[in-house]
């Protein structure tokens, strides 16, 4: 073996080699620096390339919001499973916190998230049923556009209640959060204001004072 260092070898380039290939090895350490830049690998003009024939660990000890950091102070950052198989996923996992993702930039997709395989993709808030913070909060300034294309039975867009209740309900609600229609999981529909029906030649509304409804003719 061969060691690079000083006199104490608590920090040091060391060589361990061995006729077990396992057990060959090239440590870079320090020992006893405390510093954010305790080592520091320092490219001035070139790149840095860093080549596994297998898996590298990038691991962080430190109780901090930004224990490991990945930064381009000019570029982008391109992260890429080339040649994954089935099971071979890129895995983004919060334990215990939260996972973030925002971008500046003023385009109609500054975030895109798709499947190009012809593979689904889902969405699922929370653990539980009724949990308090199970929420899917969606805001948008300008529009959404829903585009569905399928032709097969059963394709289109559908919006299932969790229970057959009547505080389980699908609603459209005003600028002041007033629902204007609404499902409910009991089967009921509300409509909260004038109702229009536009057909070929003709446009009736129908509101409270020209409408009539009598149980005998429901159901």
């Amino acid at each position: 073996n061969a060691a690079l260092g000083n006199t104490a070898l608590d920090a040091y380039v060391r060589v361990e080699a061995n006729n077990s290939t396992d057990d060959e090895k090239v440590v870079l350490k320090n020992t006893n620096g405390t510093g954010d830049d305790a080592i520091i690998i320092d490219s001035d003009a070139g790149g840095i390339d860093i080549d596994a024939a297998k898996s590298i660990v990038i691991t962080s000890a430190e109780n901090t919001s930004d224990s490991i950091v990945i930064s381009s102070t000019n570029g982008g950052i391109d992260i890429t499973a080339a040649g994954a198989a089935a099971g071979e996923d890129i895995d983004i996992t919060a334990t215990g916190s939260s996972v973030n993702i925002s971008s500046s930039e003023a385009v109609g997709d500054a975030v895109t998230i798709a499947t190009t395989g012809n593979g689904g993709m889902d969405i699922t808030v929370g653990g539980s049923d009724n949990a308090s913070n199970a929420d899917l909060d969606i805001v948008v300034k300008n529009a959404i556009n829903v585009d569905v294309r399928g032709t097969d039975a059963g394709d289109g867009f559908s919006v299932t209640l969790g229970t057959d209740d009547s505080k389980s309900q699908f609603g459209v609600l005003d600028d002041s959060e007033n629902p204007l229609f609404v499902v409910r999981g009991s089967g009921d529909v509300e409509i909260l204001g004038n109702f229009t029906v536009t057909g070929d030649s003709t446009v009736t509304t129908l509101t409270s004072s020209n409408t009539v409804i009598q149980d005998a003719i429901i159901g």
